[in-house]
This record gives structure tokens, sequence and C-alpha cells, in this order.
């Protein structure tokens, strides 16, 4: 892929309106991977147009998704988070991470076996609908083939203890993350453990003690949530895309896993500074960083302007 808008990001050219700019560029582009959090939405708001934004895509008939590492909510569940914050979606414009424990589950061998799921995993559960059988009591943990770790509301030190123990006497269970992010903005200028903290913490501690676990990583920045969401283009546009990537186009916020991820995969990438990475982070890469983005675009519509 010639990286041929911002090869060198401290002449990079900031673009104001993605989609006055895409426009006028319509055909060289067979469809979208848009992100969510961060570039729809920040904090508890939705980015000044974002509705608008979707629905001038669908009106001109552009292929899209929206992909997200949030693996803690169901389709619908992140729909309707959206729909609270005035931004229409339906479930099935959406890819998680969640969806890629399906084809993870296969490649592993363990379809129908019981797993031990920590946190939200959604509702319905993604682990359920990847042919596996969650369970979520400290007592079931010693017959499970895997680990699957979800977010929010659970209990941190008793659970990572109790799986930190089954992995070390079990040294053939997997260790298996959807949501590889290590932290995520919780508002007013704190943040929250993500599971790729807590993942990344248990295989530390496991290693240490007597043998190594890789945890198998599925969102963003990852290939298997990119891959599934290209397989679900195709099947929209009915156009082999996997053969020219450059083609997709893919729109977020965090230089670490949108872009970084887009760019692994010959993906064109897009950075939008609504969400996380602002002027001077992406300045500060060296030109050659796999994080470096195709683009820079100040807002989906033009110059964005915050809700407080």
């Amino acid at each position: 892929k010639e990286r041929s808008v911002t090869n060198n990001v401290q002449q990079a050219t900031r673009i104001e309106s993605f989609m006055d700019w895409f426009a006028d560029r319509r055909e060289a582009f067979d469809g979208l991977l848009i992100d969510i959090d961060g570039t729809l939405t920040t904090g508890q708001h939705s980015v000044p147009r974002a509705a608008e934004f979707l629905q001038w895509l669908r009106t001109n008939d552009v292929p899209f998704f929206l992909v997200t590492n949030d693996c803690d909510r169901s389709h619908q569940q992140k729909a309707d988070w959206l729909a609270e914050k005035g931004i229409d979606v339906a479930p099935d414009e959406l890819v998680s991470c969640g969806d890629a424990l399906a084809a993870c589950v296969v490649e592993h061998g363990i379809t129908d076996e019981q797993v031990f799921v920590i946190g939200e995993l959604g509702e319905p559960c993604y682990a359920r609908q990847a042919g596996l059988r969650p369970v979520r009591s400290f007592e079931a943990l010693p017959e499970c083939a895997a680990v699957v770790i979800g977010a929010r509301n659970y209990d941190m030190g008793n659970t990572c203890n109790a799986v930190i123990n089954f992995l070390v006497a079990n040294k053939d269970a997997l260790l298996i993350v959807p949501n590889p992010d290590r932290y995520w903005p919780a508002g007013d200028n704190r943040i929250a453990i993500g599971p790729g903290s807590v993942a990344r913490f248990i295989a530390m501690v496991v290693e240490d003690y007597c043998h190594t676990v890789s945890p198998i990583y599925l969102g963003k920045p990852n290939a298997a949530v990119f891959n599934l969401a290209i397989a679900q283009l195709e099947q929209r546009t009915g156009l082999p895309l996997a053969a020219q990537p450059e083609r997709i186009l893919t729109l977020g916020d965090s230089l670490k896993s949108d872009i970084r991820g887009a760019n692994r995969l010959g993906l064109t990438s897009a950075l939008v500074l609504t969400g996380i990475t602002s002027e001077a982070t992406l300045h500060g890469l060296p030109p050659d960083d796999e994080k470096v983005p195709d683009l820079v675009f100040a807002g989906l519509c033009g110059p964005t302007v915050l809700p407080p």
C-alpha cells in the first residue's frame, strides 16, 4: 500500500470534514469499517452530526460496518446504548470483537466445551453464541477448557486469583481475550482498566511462577475482528474485497487499535481527531511507525466542538 497522504506525519495535512472528502472519492472505495467509541461517540455524548453521517452513508448506498472492541454488550445492547445518544443503528450494522469468538472456537477445537467467563460478555452471551458453555462459578473452573475475559461487574482480585491458580494447574487451558484494550476513557479525565490489562497481568503472574500463557486476542488491532468485518462486507457487496484491501477504508480515533490494525492488513487507514488521539501525539510518531495513518480528519462532518 502506498502511504501517499501522510507518509511523513510531520507534514500531514489535516482535512476538516471526512464526509465532504469522501463524497468526492466515493468510487475509490468499496466499503467502510467505522469505529464507534471516540469516533461516533465521546464519553456519554455523540459526536456532532454522527447520526447525520451514518444516514448519509445509507442514503448514498455506501456499504459499512461499525466495528467495536466492546464485547460486554451484545449487538442489540450496543444499538440501544447508541440510541440513547441519538444515533440510530441496526444490530446487523455492527461487528464486535465478541463475534470473532466463533472462528476462534473452531480453530482451537473447543466447540461445546465449558469455559469460565470473567465479567460481562453481552446478553445474549457471545461465548454461548459461539458454541461454548459459559460458567461463572469458581467451583466450575476445574472442568473448563478455557477462560474468556469480558469486562465490568466482577470482583477483580478474587477472580484473578482463581483464574491464575486454574491456569497454573491446567497448562493446556486457553486464555481468550475478545477485547485487548488495556484501558478505556471513563470520563472526567479518568480511565478504567480494560480486559487486555487483566489478561496481561494474569499471564505475567502465571509465567513468573511456572509456565508461559499466551493470551488469544481477537479485537482491534488484531486481525480476527478485521477479517470478520471484511468477510461481512464481501457478503454485503458481492465483491472479493480481501484481494484489494486498500479499497476498504477504516475510520477510527485510536492509533494503537484502529490505525495499527488497518495498516497491518493493508487497509486504507483514516484517523479522526474526535477521540483519544491528539495532533501532538500524531506528530510525535516517527514516519515509519506502523501507527501512522494514511489520512487525518478533524471530524466526521467538519470541525468538531465536543460537548462539555
